[in-house]
């Protein structure tokens, strides 16, 4: 589908393993929903596990200048 659809970003496809470690590492209460975007620093360091999707523009700039000092 991501070829049909001509899908930007990465994919993976998880084991069970790997959905298990994800969801421990950013999960919400053991929920997880899918598509997640969330913010990374320079070092790799999750500084937003649950940011706004793109088409929410103006609350995702608030949230990018809010964690990041420029």
């Amino acid at each position: 589908m991501i070829d049909f659809y001509d899908l930007e970003g990465r994919h993976i496809l998880a084991n069970e393993k790997l959905i298990a470690d994800i969801i421990n590492k950013f999960g919400n209460n053991g929920a997880f929903a899918y598509p997640r975007y969330l913010l990374v620093d320079e070092q790799g360091n999750v500084v937003n596990k649950q940011v706004s999707y793109p088409s929410q523009i103006e609350k995702l700039e608030k949230e990018i200048n809010e964690n990041y000092a420029w």
